[in-house]
């Protein structure tokens, strides 16, 4: 990554390209799950989130995923198909495999609660996504 304050010098690092559990609500306390499930809660903590990176070297302002890949779809258009075919997946296999996960005997369980949250947060990024794919989530700008 490269980054380019205004009136600084370029510094260069490398860029996150995995997802260190942020996006998937770790620091939130199990107390917290349930009041973060509804659809305000989720919205919000969804917007809130960003990468590690922005899309011009110019920026060095972290971009939300959505926008990241809005303006991978209008710079490659034929990749809608591929983008597309990420989220060909039943929004109750998410739900199943989350649950499945509350079985494992660990340390530190994935509870029923966090199982439902980790979903919701999946299938609200899923749905956001689709959104952008079909065109109904606003221009590519």
């Amino acid at each position: 990554m490269i980054r380019r304050p205004p009136d600084q010098k370029e510094t260069y690092e490398f860029s996150p390209i995995f997802d260190n559990g942020t996006s998937l609500g770790y620091e939130n306390a199990e107390k917290q799950l349930v009041a973060l499930c509804d659809t305000n809660h989720l919205d919000a903590y969804i917007g809130r989130g960003s990468h590690h990176c922005s899309w011009t070297v110019a920026d060095d302002q972290r971009a939300p995923h959505i926008e990241l890949c809005a303006h991978y779809l209008k710079t490659h258009p034929d990749a809608r198909s591929a983008m597309q075919d990420v989220l060909r997946f039943e929004p109750t296999d998410i739900e199943t495999i989350c649950a499945e996960c509350t079985q494992f005997p660990v340390g530190v369980p994935f509870t029923p609660e966090r199982a439902y949250f980790v979903s919701r947060l999946v299938l609200a990024r899923r749905a956001r996504l689709v959104a952008l794919l079909e065109g109904t989530h606003g221009k590519l700008d």
